[in-house]
């Protein structure tokens, strides 16, 4: 240690020692130190000897200790990672920097070695086991996962990089290239440079017998880590060596690496491997395989051809492992004969049936992972045999599975969740034919070796529900026959369907019949099932044909007994008897099952066959239809009563007693539509009752129902009452609601501990148990009082006494959880949200009147019946006239008022474009104008002096709607005497119009909050901009509307959301300022606007000034202006930019005020960039902007505030670069900074996180598909990027080696620096090698190699494909 310390000091001070001083002595000691730490854990001076050694190491002029002596370094690296193996809970930070120091000098030192056989001996003789022993604990994070922070994701994944370099550079050397054909292929080294290699004999043999060598590690973790590393060394070597003409030589390699794991020789195994080791074992075999497949070498011609299937037949062998030693709870088990399949399905074809039996039939497939891993073998299963067209066989193989002698009761059944869904996928490919023979074989297949033993054997009534789950599948989801199908195809199938009636249906059916044989239970049930399975698969395929195909209707002698009797209810089935369907319904009733379930569908069918009927409102079939509704609803009544917490994959072959609640309640809730009208009202209160009580109650529950990828009365439920569909239900609707009730009132009376009398007096309905008493409070509620007031109104006043004075109901605990659920569950009813009954009455009207104009149903007779019936109203006749009733109302009087204005909003634009016609061309322009007159008289009548509080949103509506008919009556008039008619009703409204204006303007920041009456009063403002005769003459009406709108976006209680959601609607009214407004105007606003952005305004905190100002350049960016307009606003626009600018640097400073100003200041930057292409002069202010984007905060941001700023960030640079050539060609330095940061940020953002979930990915991920398409612009413009392409390559790898992205964020960044690296040549490529730091570099080296085999190499094969 002296003589280190010495050492150093020497080093220091600049002494040169002489190379005969024994430096070797002192690292023979380090050494030993540290091979006495990973021999016996020994702690003595460890810490010590490692400093002394990292110190050496990283000091170039001490580490020639080490390098000078290439054998001391490999001695050290060794011990190194031993120690690390040996001693797992025992090592420090320290050794891993120490161990990534000397990886990087013994890389060093490999990469200058001239003699390839030193470099393969080194590794082979010391370095192998150990650092493939250190790499498997780093790969399974032993020291990341402790939570003691003893090693940096970061460096563990930088020396795993290093050891890879390290095998690449010693075992696989394009100097060994001959040796390795010398050894595999018997090919004799002719080349006479290689004498140095003469002795290297067999290097594959070499490396794997030191491998496999178990002598210093522990026998299971050396089978851990032989595994492990056998799909490392195969990658290496065809990354080393593949190439045309070596795919045999790469080939020749995997099974001799194969032959390492244990899966390779089981009967030598003691004994038996457990489902761990089957996982690792098979994870590598898989990994094996990929490489074969996506490297392209098994070729099947040339091994067959050239090779005598060597290939072929260890796939062939490997296969028959699989198979033999089936491990269907491992999901590689499943991706490796999925990967086989791929190569050559003639693999798997002799075992076809074995393939089928363990990975679908009889494996027992419950955990997700695995679902998927076999859905995606038997998809490719299907698919493969699919393009062969050889589906039939498949299905042969499959039958021949099924109908084996096997204990059927253990079976899963043969179409769970993962295998239906892909065959469903796959059936609608096929062609007809090969769904005819399948269908042909597998009714064969039940008629021949199923229904003759199948009387009270349970075993082949198992088989018989199997064989009906896969007939249903291929006869309910193959492609149907339409009109156009050819005849002899409609026949088959014709012929296929009364087949299966007579053959299968009716044979099946009759063991349901009376005497019922005495056969155990289980039996009885999958008969029944299987029974009613088929009889429900054949007619819902039969209805289907029915109606698509004309030719399988019309066909004669087709089945007997299908055409139902006129007279008489259609029949569940043609030719079974009502009594049979008794006989029947009382078998199903013994338990709860697939058949039940399959007669609840077959009733379904029948109302809708029934509805199909032309007779369907006859009173005898309104019978049956409610006949059939009651059974459906009736059939799981106690099922559903007593209720289930299980979940349904939605598989008709999975319904079970335990499931068959969830697919009764599917059954039910998907066809409300068809049953709620043939429903009574206890049945309607039941269907409530059981909706209210399955839905979730509890967030937790709600969040539990999502994550749960089946089917749950709780999800079904859910879904029905947030279906748009659901208040169309107005009779189940009304029953829910009213369902809500008594529950309400039972926890209030429960929470009213004193003075119950006085709760019962003031809410009488609460306390109302029975459904026809709460519906008669329900009707009292909706009539009005004897003195307008309604019985509402007094329930509100009750209430409120109840909260405002001492409340006899407390709360507490359950009862305060329980009434909270309630009101969620009101909230999630959206009764808020139901349009007032005149919208209701005006969207009715205007679809009536549009169906009249598309239809061209007599014009003018119409729509003048329609005005006369409005006109003769009594509430219209008394306001004419003058009278005034004690009856009136405000909301009748509206009412009216909207349906008017219905009337003139679609004869308006009607009058305004209608051609000359031959017969009575006035009658509309004449309607219209009555139509004007009534609702201008009426709307007079609303917004008189005398009438209270503001605008009600009828007559804002309704006053745009007649101001437009007025200009639209102008417009068609404006040449003929009419016009001087016109203009005189226009006049008469000048006051009435003038009035609405002005209250308008006053009450335009209250209406935001009330989007269709502000979308109306702006409507309205624009067109009374259009009619200067209406202007007042003291104001200009465009610079009132315009400080109008300035009062709303700077009303502080107004939220930026509402603001960003009413731009749209302003965008119109501008125009129409623009054009109309003069000059003087336009520059008066123009200083409101510069004001808006004064810095000051931020100094006072007035924020929403300067939010204003920016919404209002926005809106005049966006409209058309005359050239001396747009001149004064070009002229201004240096001005907004250095505010802007200004702005933003004030605001970055305080973090709260940032974000809200921050992003529109971007928005309107960038609007103002690129609008001023070629008009912004000064290139000064566009480089403003690179200023702005230095000082936006990027950081520490939520999601979606991260999302929106980073997107228009990326709006001003890229407007930029597209819209100011010129600027970006002196700025380039400054826009590669801001490009950078934007790039850091997305890098920082996408990275894996230790904690936490990625449920901000897509925000991030939408922010990197910005950066690609950045990235390719840049390329595009070549010529002036290509001198700066490394140094924005090194700034990109300097960023990604810090972190470890997530795989789509990085797949993005690189698609994007590919293109730079195409500007990048030779020389740049090799100055960045040699100046990037280790590191570093090897992120780069990953790149590079990534760039060039698949960026390159696609684009010179698209290039040379374009030749």
């Amino acid at each position: 240690m002296n003589l280190l310390i010495v050492l150093c000091l020497l080093s220091v001070c600049g002494f040169r020692v002489s190379d005969e001083f024994p430096f070797f002595l002192n690292t023979q000691i380090i050494n030993e130190r540290i091979a006495e730490f990973s021999l016996s854990g020994s702690q003595r001076n460890i810490c010590a000897v490692l400093s002394c050694c990292q110190g050496i190491l990283s000091t170039p002029a001490l580490a020639v200790i080490y390098t000078a002596r290439q054998e001391l370094i490999v001695e050290l690296l060794s011990q190194l990672c031993w120690s690390a193996c040996r001693q797992p809970g025992a090592v420090t930070p320290q050794l891993f920097e120490v161990i990534h120091l000397s990886l990087g000098h013994y890389l060093s030192l490999q990469q200058q070695q001239v003699n390839p056989r030193r470099a393969f001996g080194e590794l082979t003789g010391h370095l192998l086991q150990p650092c493939l022993v250190l790499r498997h604990f780093l790969s399974g994070g032993t020291w990341t996962q402790t939570g003691q922070g003893q090693l940096r994701p970061v460096l563990g994944r930088d020396i795993r990089n290093q050891i890879e370099a390290v095998l690449r550079g010693g075992a696989f050397q394009p100097e060994l290239l001959p040796s390795y054909k010398e050894e595999l292929l018997d090919q004799q080294q002719g080349d006479s440079k290689m004498g140095a290699m003469k002795n290297l004999l067999a290097p594959l043999g070499t490396m794997i017998a030191r491998l496999v060598d178990a002598g210093s590690c522990d026998p299971s973790l050396q089978a851990l880590v032989v595994a492990n590393s056998v799909a490392l060394l195969y990658k290496l070597f065809v990354e080393s060596y593949l190439k045309e003409g070596n795919q045999l030589l790469c080939f020749k390699v995997l099974p001799r690496l194969f032959g390492c794991l244990r899966i390779s020789h089981l009967e030598e195994q003691k004994q038996a491997l457990s489902v761990s080791d089957w996982t690792t074992e098979l994870l590598v075999v898989e990994q094996l395989l990929n490489s074969v497949a996506s490297n392209t070498i098994y070729n099947i011609a040339a091994d067959r051809i050239r090779h005598g299937e060597a290939q072929f037949h260890f796939y062939r062998r490997l296969a028959e492992l699989l198979l033999n030693h089936p491990q269907a709870l491992v999901p590689a088990w499943f991706r490796c004969l999925k990967v086989l399949l791929s190569l050559n399905h003639m693999i798997l074809e002799p075992d076809l049936d074995d393939l089928l039996a363990s990975a679908w039939i009889d494996a027992e497939v419950t955990e997700l992972r695995t679902q998927k891993a076999q859905e995606a073998l038997i998809h490719m299963l299907f698919q493969t045999y699919a393009k062969l067209r050889q589906v039939p066989r498949l299905f042969e193989e499959v039958l021949g599975v099924l109908c084996r002698p096997a204990a059927e009761a253990l079976r899963l059944p043969v179409l769970a969740a993962g295998p239906a869904p892909v065959l469903q996928e796959c059936l609608p490919e096929l062609p007809m034919s090969q769904v005819l023979d399948t269908w042909a074989c597998v009714q064969e297949r039940f008629q021949s070796l199923v229904l003759p033993g199948l009387q009270g054997d349970e075993d082949m009534a198992l088989k018989s529900l199997s064989l009906s789950s896969l007939l249903y599948c291929v006869m309910v989801h193959a492609r149907s026959l339409d009109a156009g199908s050819p005849l002899p195809v409609v026949r088959r199938t014709q012929q296929a369907m009364d087949g299966l009636l007579q053959g299968l249906v009716k044979p099946l059916l009759d063991l349901l019949r009376k005497p019922w044989p005495s056969a155990p239970e289980l039996w009885q049930q999958k008969v029944g099932d299987s029974a009613l399975l088929l009889a429900h698969t054949w007619a819902q395929v039969d209805t289907v044909l029915r109606l698509s195909c004309s030719p399988y209707r019309s066909e004669p002698g087709a089945l007997a007994g299908a055409a139902p009797e006129p007279s008489g209810p259609l029949p569940l089935l043609p030719g079974v008897e009502a009594k049979h369907w008794e006989e029947i319904e009382e078998f199903t009733v013994q338990s709860n099952s697939l058949g039940r379930y399959c007669l609840e569908q077959l009733h379904l069918q029948r109302m809708k066959n029934t509805l199909l009927q032309a007779s369907f409102q006859s009173e005898e079939a309104l019978c049956a239809l409610r006949r059939d509704a009651a059974y459906i609803l009736g059939s799981g009544r106690a099922s559903m009563i007593r209720g289930t917490s299980a979940s349904w994959d939605g598989q008709v072959g999975t319904v079970s007693a335990l499931t068959y609640p969830i697919a009764h309640w599917h059954l039910v809730m998907s066809n409300l539509m068809i049953l709620t009208s043939y429903l009574g009202p206890d049945d309607l209160q039941y269907l409530a009752s059981i909706l209210l009580r399955t839905l979730p109650v509890s967030k937790a529950q709600e969040g539990s129902a999502e994550e749960e990828p089946d089917i749950t009365l709780g999800k079904i439920s859910q879904a029905v009452l947030h279906s748009p569909l659901f208040p169309e239900m107005q009779s189940l609707h009304s029953a829910f609601f009213l369902g809500l009730t008594p529950r309400c009132g039972s926890i209030l009376c429960a929470a009213a501990r004193r003075q119950p009398a006085l709760l019962r007096q003031q809410l009488p309905w609460l306390f109302e148990e029975d459904y026809m008493v709460m519906a008669h409070w329900e009707s009292r509620f909706v009539k009005v009082g004897s003195e307008g007031v309604e019985p509402r109104g007094e329930i509100a006043q009750n209430v409120l006494s109840l909260v405002r004075g001492d409340s006899p109901v407390q709360l507490e605990g359950e009862q305060l959880e329980s009434t909270l659920q309630l009101l969620g569950v009101l909230s999630a009813l959206q009764l808020d949200s139901l349009l007032a009954p005149c919208h209701v009455v005006g969207t009715f009207l205007e679809q009536l009147l549009q169906m009249l104009i598309q239809r061209k149903l007599s014009l003018g007779l119409n729509f003048g019946k329609i005005l006369a019936f409005l006109s003769g109203h009594q509430l219209h006749s008394e306001v004419t006239s003058g009278k005034r009733s004690g009856n009136q109302t405000p909301l009748g009087q509206q009412l009216v008022l909207v349906s008017l204005t219905k009337v003139c909003q679609v004869l308006g634009p009607l009058v305004k474009e209608q051609k000359q016609q031959e017969e009575a061309p006035e009658v509309l322009p004449k309607l219209l104008e009555e139509a004007v007159l009534q609702a201008g008289a009426l709307l007079q009548h609303c917004v008189a002096p005398g009438a209270p509080g503001r605008l009600p949103p009828a007559v804002i509506s309704s006053v745009g709607s007649l101001l437009e008919a007025h200009v639209a009556l102008r417009s068609r008039h404006s040449r003929t005497d009419v016009s001087k008619e016109t203009d005189k009703g226009l006049s008469a409204y000048t006051a009435l119009y003038q009035t609405i204006y002005a209250q308008v303007l006053l009450e335009l920041p209250a209406l935001v909050g009330d989007p269709p009456s502000f979308q109306a009063a702006v409507q309205f403002l624009t067109l009374f901009i259009l009619v200067p005769e209406l202007h007042p003459q003291k104001d200009s009406v465009c610079t009132s509307v315009f400080h109008s709108v300035r009062k709303v976006l700077a009303d502080p209680a107004i939220p930026a959301q509402v603001v960003e959601e009413i731009e749209p609607h302003l965008g119109a009214l501008f125009t129409q300022m623009l054009e109309a407004g003069t000059t003087e105007d336009f520059r008066m606003w123009l200083q409101c606007v510069l004001q808006g952005l004064d810095v000051s305004n931020l100094w006072r905190a007035d924020l929403q000034a300067v939010l204003s100002a920016a919404t209002l350049v926005k809106l005049l960016l966006t409209c058309p202006c005359s050239d001396e307009k747009a001149r004064l606003f070009w002229h201004a626009c240096p001005q907004m930019v250095t505010a802007l600018t200004l702005q933003t640097r004030e605001a970055c400073q305080e973090q709260p005020s940032a974000l809200a100003l921050v992003g529109p200041v971007l928005e309107v930057l960038a609007a103002l960039l690129r609008q001023g292409e070629g008009t912004i002069s000064n290139p000064h202010h566009v480089s403003l902007a690179f200023s702005v984007l230095l000082t936006v905060p990027l950081d520490h941001l939520k999601p979606v505030e991260y999302g929106r700023i980073f997107s228009r960030a990326h709006n001003v640079l890229f407007s930029i670069l597209q819209c100011h050539p010129k600027v970006m060609l002196k700025t380039i330095p400054s826009f590669l900074n801001c490009f950078h940061r934007l790039v850091c940020s997305v890098i920082h953002e996408g990275r894996q996180k230790d904690k936490g979930s990625a449920e901000d990915l897509p925000v991030v991920l939408e922010c990197a598909r910005l950066l690609e398409r950045m990235y390719s612009h840049v390329a595009a413009r070549a010529e002036e990027f290509r001198v700066f392409s490394p140094f924005m390559v090194a700034q990109y790898v300097v960023e990604a080696q810090k972190v470890t992205l997530y795989p789509a964020v990085k797949v993005l960044l690189q698609e994007g620096i590919y293109l730079i690296l195409d500007l990048c040549i030779e020389s740049d490529i090799q100055f960045l090698r040699a100046s990037l730091q280790q590191g570093v570099r090897d992120v780069f080296k990953e790149l590079h190699s990534d760039y060039v085999k698949y960026h390159k190499a696609k684009h010179e094969g698209e290039k040379r494909y374009a030749v």
